[in-house]
């Protein structure tokens, strides 16, 4: 499914057919899928590709048949069972799509924001099985009490993800298993979840490569940190 859908989206993008198999390849066996492979994680992950095209359809000409579709999209990626990674990855194709210069720009993007929030209140609603009870898990979760008492004994580290991109230029500058670890409780998910927000300041960067404009480098970046 997600090669499938990397292969339109590279295609309406303009990349050649070789270069929209390279692109179908990488997505499928980057890190984030392969780790989270035996989790829901990768089974929403896998819509990535499929609601950035379709939104990108949407932001092209807004019509029922394309607002229809990302909203069923978006349904299946809630409803492949993790929540979160939904709404990352919703955030991000939206943004995308959002920044594509099509048509008339300003009017374009503000009509398109008001199809997004109509395609996201849909989507809500046919997966309200998922989304319901997921509300109700947020508010019963002992995940912020644990993350308070975790701040309280190892110190700022522990709550900002950011102090973990660290470890690029030193694997154990927080730590590791052999002494004391300073950073999140789960260093795992925190490491992919930053492997996300790279695929995000790619399809920034793409954009910025076809329009040749600093500010939504600057932007991605931005949206990053």
């Amino acid at each position: 499914l997600s090669q499938l859908f990397c292969l339109l989206l590279a295609r309406s993008l303009g990349l050649s057919h070789w270069a929209a198999i390279i692109v179908a390849l990488g997505y499928s066996f980057c890190s984030y899928i392969q780790c989270w492979i035996l989790h829901p994680h990768a089974g929403t992950a896998a819509f990535y590709p499929a609601l950035v095209w379709a939104l990108v359809q949407l932001r092209r000409r807004i019509s029922l048949r394309a607002f229809g579709l990302s909203a069923l999209i978006l349904t299946l990626a809630i409803l492949a069972g993790h929540v979160e990674t939904a709404a990352l990855l919703g955030l991000g194709s939206a943004m995308f799509a959002f920044f594509l210069p099509e048509g008339r720009v300003i009017r374009g993007r503000l009509i398109f924001f008001g199809s997004v929030l109509g395609v996201v209140a849909l989507a809500f609603a046919m997966s309200a099985v998922q989304i319901v009870p997921f509300f109700d898990y947020l508010s019963e979760s002992g995940v912020v009490a644990e993350r308070h008492r975790h701040q309280e004994l190892y110190g700022l580290a522990a709550t900002n993800g950011w102090h973990h991109a660290l470890t690029i230029f030193d694997p154990d500058i927080l730590g590791n298993h052999h002494g004391e670890y300073r950073g999140q409780i789960s260093f795992f998910e925190t490491g992919f979840f930053f492997g996300s927000g790279v695929l995000f300041l790619a399809c920034f960067g793409f954009i910025a490569a076809m329009q040749r404009r600093l500010g939504l480098v600057l932007a991605a970046a931005l949206t990053l940190v």
